[in-house]
C-alpha cells in the first residue's frame, strides 16, 4: 500500500483509539466503532479483490449503513489507484474477523417521531383527510387505493383505524372492516401508507421513519373520531399497529392483528440485514424488480387483486420492511402492549399455514404481550396470509365472528369498569 493508504490506516486507528476511550460515555460510540471496523475491512477487501467481477466490487462496497458509505467510497476512490501490498492470508483472515466484529456491533435501525401534521390538520380531521387525499392524488394514487373515511357521527363511542400491509392498500381489510364498522356504527379510517397505491418509484422512496410518522399521525387524529380507538393491522400493518399500541398506550384502547409480520417465514429474507445483502437478494431474484404476480403464495387471490397490491416491487423497497421488523419485533415492544388484543393467523397444520409471515414468531411475540384477560389468539384454518380482503379467499364468517365477539367483550369490560367506578 502506498503512503496515502498508510495515512488513511493510521487515521482510522487514531479515531478508533479515541472511540475506545469514549466507550460508555457516548451511546453512539458502539455503532461508530463498528462502522469504522466494518468499512475499513470492506475497503481493504475490495482493493485486494478489485480484479474480480463488478458484482464482487458491489458486494464489498455495500455496507448496509448508508451514512458512512459515501465516506468509504471516497477513500476507496483515492486508494484504488494503488496496488495493495497485503497478500498474506493471515491479513485477510484478520480483516474478515474485523468485518464480522464490526457487523456484530452494528446498532439496529433507529427512529425518532417527527409529526408531519400542520396546525390546521391537528385542529380538524376533515382538513387532515383532504390534505392526505390531495397528497395521494399528486403522487398518482389509483382509484380504490386512496385513504377512506366511513363516518357515522362526529365522534362515535368506538372508532377503528386500519393499517394495511406492505405493497397493499385499504382493500386488504375493507371487506371485513366495512361490516364491522356498520355493525358497531363506528367511524372507521383506512390509512394509506406512504409509497403505496401509487407506483413502484414512489414505493421505493419510503423509509422506516415515513411509515411510523404517518401511522402515529393518523393515530393522533383518530382521537377526534372516537371515544375508544381500536387499531387494526394486517401483516406489516400489524407490525406497525403493535408499535403504536406499545408506544402510545393512552391512544390505543384495543388491538386487532391479522397475520402480524414479526418475522419472515422464509428466513433468507434476513439477508437484507447483512452488508451486501440487498445485492445478494437481487442476484437470487434475478434482477432489481421482484414480480409476485405468479407467486404461489398468492394462489388464493381472485380477479381484481392486482389493482390493489403491487405485484411488482423493487427489491430495495424491502429494506425498510426489514428495518421495521428489526426495530419493532423485540421483547421490549411486545411486553409494552397492555391493551386487549385479538390476533388472527392462518394455520391448519405444518404444511398449510401462513406462507409469508412466521406463525411461530407471531405466537412467541403475542405470548409476551401484557397479560390482559381479553387477549386471544385464533388460528384460521381456511385462510391465507391476507385474511380480511374480498380479493383473497378465506373463512370470512369465522373471522367476522371472532372480531365481533372480541369487540363485544371489550365494550362489556368497559361498561363493567364504569359501573364499578
Amino acid at each position: 500500500m502506498h503512503l496515502d493508504g498508510l495515512v488513511i490506516l493510521q487515521k482510522e486507528l487514531r479515531i478508533f483509539r479515541e472511540m475506545l476511550g469514549g466507550l460508555g460515555k457516548n451511546t453512539d460510540t458502539k455503532g461508530c466503532i463498528s462502522c469504522h471496523l466494518s468499512h475499513y475491512a470492506l475497503a481493504i477487501s475490495y482493493l485486494s479483490f478489485r480484479h474480480r467481477s463488478s458484482v464482487g466490487k458491489k458486494l464489498f462496497l455495500s455496507s448496509g449503513c448508508r451514512r458512512f458509505d459515501r465516506r468509504i467510497n471516497y477513500r476507496i476512490g483515492n486508494m484504488e489507484k494503488e496496488r495493495p501490498l497485503y497478500r498474506n492470508w493471515k491479513l485477510y483472515v484478520s480483516l474478515l474477523g474485523l468485518f464480522i466484529l464490526g457487523y456484530a456491533l452494528l446498532p439496529g435501525p433507529g427512529y425518532e417521531y417527527h409529526s408531519r401534521l400542520t396546525e390546521d390538520e391537528k385542529a380538524s380531521f376533515d382538513v387532515y383527510l383532504q390534505d392526505r387525499l390531495q397528497e395521494g392524488a399528486e403522487k398518482g394514487a389509483r382509484p380504490g387505493n386512496e385513504e377512506r373515511l366511513i363516518r357515522y357521527g362526529d365522534k362515535t363511542p368506538i372508532a377503528f383505524l386500519y393499517v394495511h400491509g406492505f405493497g397493499a392498500s385499504r382493500a386488504e381489510g375493507e371487506m371485513v372492516m366495512d361490516e364491522i364498522a356498520s355493525k358497531f356504527q363506528a367511524n372507521t379510517f383506512y390509512l394509506r401508507l406512504p409509497g403505496h397505491g401509487t407506483n413502484m418509484e414512489d414505493h421505493n422512496s419510503v423509509e422506516l421513519a415515513d411509515y411510523l410518522d404517518y401511522s402515529a399521525d393518523a393515530l393522533q387524529m383518530m382521537q377526534k373520531l372516537g371515544d375508544h380507538v381500536v387499531v387494526v393491522g394486517t401483516s406489516m400493518g400489524g407490525l406497525i399497529s403493535t408499535y403504536l399500541a406499545a408506544n402510545y398506550p393512552d391512544k390505543v384502547d384495543a388491538l386487532i392483528l391479522a397475520s402480524p409480520f414479526y418475522e419472515f417465514r422464509d428466513k433468507t429474507g434476513n439477508v437484507l440485514g447483512y452488508p451486501g445483502g440487498l445485492v445478494l437478494a437481487e442476484m437470487v431474484n434475478g434482477g432489481e424488480v421482484r414480480d409476485s404476480s405468479r407467486d404461489p403464495k398468492n394462489a388464493r387471490s381472485v380477479d381484481g387483486y392486482e389493482e390493489y397490491w403491487y405485484t411488482k416491487q423493487y427489491m430495495s423497497a424491502l429494506v425498510p420492511l426489514y428495518n421495521l421488523k428489526e426495530y419493532i419485533a423485540r421483547p421490549a415492544t411486545f411486553e409494552a402492549v397492555q391493551c386487549p388484543t385479538l390476533m388472527l393467523y392462518y394455520y391448519k397444520n405444518e404444511q398449510e399455514q401462513d406462507p409469508t409471515a412466521d406463525v411461530n414468531a407471531m405466537l412467541e411475540g403475542f405470548a409476551k404481550f401484557g397479560g390482559n384477560p381479553l387477549n386471544r389468539s385464533v388460528a384460521i384454518e381456511d385462510g391465507a396470509h391476507v385474511l380480511l380482503s374480498k380479493y383473497v379467499r378465506t373463512d370470512k364468517e369465522r373471522i367476522n365472528q371472532e372480531i365481533v365477539q372480541f369487540i363485544n367483550d371489550y365494550l362489556k369490560a368497559q361498561e363493567d369498569s364504569t359501573r364499578e367506578e
